[in-house]
Protein backbone atom coordinates (compact mmCIF):
# COMPACT_ATOMS: atom_id res chain seq x y z
CA UNK A 1 0.00 0.00 0.00
CA UNK A 2 0.82 3.65 -0.68
CA UNK A 3 -0.24 6.51 1.44
CA UNK A 4 -0.72 9.78 -0.59
CA UNK A 5 -0.94 12.84 1.54
CA UNK A 6 -0.21 16.30 1.24
CA UNK A 7 -1.58 19.13 3.38
CA UNK A 8 -5.23 20.61 3.02
CA UNK A 9 -5.72 17.99 0.22
CA UNK A 10 -7.88 14.43 0.30
CA UNK A 11 -5.41 11.72 1.48
CA UNK A 12 -5.09 8.27 -0.67
CA UNK A 13 -4.26 5.04 -0.27
CA UNK A 14 -3.08 2.91 -3.41
CA UNK A 15 -2.95 -0.77 -3.55
CA UNK A 16 1.00 -1.14 -4.76
CA UNK A 17 2.41 -5.00 -5.91
CA UNK A 18 5.09 -6.73 -7.15
CA UNK A 19 6.01 -10.20 -7.86
CA UNK A 20 8.15 -10.44 -5.30
CA UNK A 21 5.29 -8.55 -2.51
CA UNK A 22 2.77 -10.91 -4.01
CA UNK A 23 5.65 -14.28 -3.50
CA UNK A 24 6.43 -12.74 0.17
CA UNK A 25 2.30 -12.52 0.41
CA UNK A 26 2.02 -16.47 -0.56
CA UNK A 27 4.61 -17.42 1.84
CA UNK A 28 2.93 -15.43 4.84
CA UNK A 29 -0.70 -17.16 3.88
CA UNK A 30 1.22 -20.62 4.02
CA UNK A 31 3.12 -19.08 7.61
CA UNK A 32 0.14 -17.87 9.03
CA UNK A 33 -1.81 -21.34 7.68
CA UNK A 34 -4.24 -19.25 5.43
CA UNK A 35 -2.47 -21.85 2.29
CA UNK A 36 -2.90 -24.57 4.70
CA UNK A 37 -1.30 -27.16 1.73
CA UNK A 38 2.42 -26.64 0.54
CA UNK A 39 1.91 -27.90 -2.55
CA UNK A 40 -1.05 -25.32 -3.29
CA UNK A 41 1.67 -22.56 -2.06
CA UNK A 42 4.16 -24.55 -4.10
CA UNK A 43 2.12 -23.88 -7.14
CA UNK A 44 1.09 -20.46 -6.78
CA UNK A 45 4.94 -19.67 -6.46
CA UNK A 46 6.21 -21.44 -9.53
CA UNK A 47 3.13 -19.62 -11.34
CA UNK A 48 4.85 -16.15 -10.23
CA UNK A 49 8.49 -17.04 -10.30
CA UNK A 50 7.73 -18.06 -14.26
CA UNK A 51 6.28 -14.43 -14.83
CA UNK A 52 9.44 -12.92 -13.44
CA UNK A 53 12.13 -14.91 -15.50
CA UNK A 54 9.14 -14.28 -18.66
CA UNK A 55 9.51 -10.76 -17.65
CA UNK A 56 13.26 -10.44 -17.45
CA UNK A 57 13.66 -12.43 -20.58
CA UNK A 58 11.68 -9.06 -21.77
CA UNK A 59 8.28 -11.71 -22.93
CA UNK A 60 5.82 -9.86 -22.22
CA UNK A 61 3.04 -11.98 -23.41
CA UNK A 62 4.44 -15.10 -21.68
CA UNK A 63 4.46 -12.71 -18.04
CA UNK A 64 1.27 -11.74 -18.77
CA UNK A 65 -0.02 -15.48 -19.68
CA UNK A 66 1.68 -16.98 -16.02
CA UNK A 67 -0.32 -13.81 -14.55
CA UNK A 68 -3.58 -14.37 -15.67
CA UNK A 69 -3.07 -18.16 -14.85
CA UNK A 70 -2.15 -17.34 -11.62
CA UNK A 71 -4.80 -15.72 -10.79
CA UNK A 72 -7.30 -18.30 -12.31
CA UNK A 73 -5.94 -20.85 -9.93
CA UNK A 74 -6.01 -18.62 -6.55
CA UNK A 75 -10.19 -17.95 -8.21
CA UNK A 76 -10.63 -21.68 -8.53
CA UNK A 77 -8.94 -22.84 -5.21
CA UNK A 78 -11.35 -23.71 -2.91
CA UNK A 79 -12.00 -22.26 1.03
CA UNK A 80 -9.89 -25.86 2.08
CA UNK A 81 -7.09 -24.90 0.28
CA UNK A 82 -6.78 -21.16 0.60
CA UNK A 83 -8.51 -18.51 3.16
CA UNK A 84 -10.96 -16.79 1.27
CA UNK A 85 -9.53 -12.78 2.67
CA UNK A 86 -6.23 -14.20 1.33
CA UNK A 87 -7.36 -15.48 -1.90
CA UNK A 88 -9.15 -11.83 -1.88
CA UNK A 89 -5.68 -10.26 -1.48
CA UNK A 90 -3.61 -12.29 -4.29
CA UNK A 91 -6.31 -11.75 -6.96
CA UNK A 92 -6.14 -8.17 -6.21
CA UNK A 93 -1.72 -8.29 -6.31
CA UNK A 94 -2.75 -10.45 -9.78
CA UNK A 95 -5.19 -7.96 -11.08
CA UNK A 96 -2.50 -4.99 -10.63
CA UNK A 97 0.18 -6.82 -12.16
CA UNK A 98 -1.83 -7.47 -14.85
CA UNK A 99 -2.67 -3.62 -15.16
CA UNK A 100 -6.36 -4.40 -14.23
CA UNK A 101 -6.71 -3.17 -11.01
CA UNK A 102 -6.13 0.58 -9.47
CA UNK A 103 -2.68 1.32 -11.67
CA UNK A 104 -4.52 0.95 -14.58
CA UNK A 105 -3.55 -0.87 -18.04
CA UNK A 106 0.14 -1.08 -19.03
CA UNK A 107 0.89 -5.13 -17.93
CA UNK A 108 3.65 -5.83 -15.81
CA UNK A 109 6.33 -3.56 -15.65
Amino acid sequence: MEYLSSPGATSHLRRLATIESTLEDISNCFELGLIPDEATADELTRLLRAAAQAQEANESAASKNHLEEFRTVVQSLPPAQIDTAAAQTLREDAEYLLGDGERGSGGPS
